[in-house]
């Protein structure tokens, strides 16, 4: 018999899998999106940014709102409303109904997100670092099913609204077996934001203030990466669409084992030091990855750089919960995921816009500079003994 919290954490991981893929199918089909809307690079980037942007803002009350009714209520909701933007995604393939259906995705993505990782936090207690590390294998997940739903679409040439198919499928069926697992009850009643409260207790604390900024900082390269390497690969390298489809998926392979083991290694030693390792190979990656010409070099680095980034989420998200209050917990790191997430948000965007200024060496390069800030503000923070509760 699996016990109750091990069930939770299986059916969350495949859950969250499945909400992550419907963002990482996008990356290899964006040639075929950008052709049939009809749109620029730029304008791919824009809608990128949109989705990302309402996944941020999502964050909060998905979180707040668990803490003032039950996890269950807010995670159902949230793989409903997902499943609902795939199909306005799919059924209006036009560039205005495209942004829409992108936002109600975003929301739905990140309503589910919130109350899922704090669900399997407050179930595993001290061990919440290897657990949550299991939870983001999701992402992995998630990566290997949009980038082979895409391979399926280019190898078919096929149009891109069919990858939706299973992913609605998928989550319908995840829907209900959460419902069936969970020993939450559903409850509907009046709820509130106190934002204000919840921005008083993340500003007077200094390093919790100082790891959302950093985190944000990560996810500016993040998202840029997760975004547009396919076509990066494909534009400035020379890559074919099938081949630059599998560099993507290395991404994803990689994390499978290095977000538990980074996970269980911050139970065991100080979270901050994990991160700030992480977060220096990650700089080291991204410089490699765009001044080598050679393919296998080029594979090295993306996984020199998965390797460095993936260790990130459960570390940094472990950090959060320990330093946050049990009551407002969900509310708490809605909102830092909010901020952190919305600043990622400006990656995709930023990454467009510079492509077409200057090309994807100098827009890629660029993302040293996030990184770096980023690495600095944890190393100031960590040997300054500031990330304390």
């Amino acid at each position: 018999m699996i016990e109750h919290r091990n069930k939770i954490l299986l059916i969350s991981t495949i859950g969250w899998g499945l909400v992550q893929a419907t963002q990482f199918v996008f990356p290899p089909i964006l040639p075929n999106i950008i052709e049939d809307l009809s749109i620029t690079v730029f304008q791919a980037g824009v809608a990128m940014t949109v989705l990302n942007v309402a996944y941020a803002f999502g964050m909060y009350p998905g979180g707040k709102f668990s803490d003032q009714l039950t996890r269950v209520t807010l995670i159902i909701f949230g793989i409903g409303m997902t499943i609902a933007g795939l199909i306005f995604i799919g059924s209006l393939p036009i560039y205005t109904a495209f942004l829409a259906g992108v936002v109600i995705l975003g929301f739905g993505r990140s309503i589910f997100s919130i109350p899922t990782r704090t669900r399997v936090a407050e179930l595993f207690g001290e061990r919440r670092g290897r657990a949550l590390g299991i939870l983001f294998i999701g992402t992995e997940l998630g990566g290997l099913i949009g980038s082979g739903l895409a391979l399926v679409i280019v190898y078919l040439v096929i149009s891109w609204q069919w990858a939706f198919v299973p992913l609605v499928i998928g989550l319908a069926i995840t829907g209900i077996a959460y419902h069936k697992s969970s020993q939450e009850e559903y409850v509907i009643g009046k709820v509130s934001l106190d934002i204000a409260d919840t921005a008083r207790r993340i500003w007077n604390s200094k390093g919790l203030l100082g790891l959302i900024i950093s985190y944000g900082l990560l996810w500016v390269a993040t998202l840029s990466v997760l975004t547009f390497l396919p076509l990066y690969l494909q534009e400035a390298k020379r890559f074919s669409p099938e081949l630059a489809t599998v560099v993507f998926a290395f991404l994803f392979i990689v994390g499978i084992i290095t977000k538990p083991v980074a996970g269980e290694i911050s139970d065991r030693i100080e979270r901050p030091k994990v991160a700030l390792g992480g977060l220096l190979l990650s700089i080291g990656a991204m410089i490699w990855l765009v001044v080598t010409p050679s393919p296998t070099y080029i594979g090295l680095a993306v996984v020199a750089f998965s390797i460095g980034y993936k260790a990130q989420p459960p570390v940094i998200e472990s950090l959060l919960v320990d330093m946050m209050d049990e009551q407002y917990r969900g509310g708490d790191l809605g909102a830092a995921k909010t901020i952190a997430t919305g600043i990622g948000a400006m990656g995709p965007a930023y990454i467009g816009f510079v492509v077409d200024k200057a090309g994807y060496d100098v827009a890629f390069l660029g993302l040293v500079g996030f990184l770096s800030v980023s690495a600095l503000i944890i190393a100031y923070m960590t040997f300054t003994n500031k990330l304390q509760k």
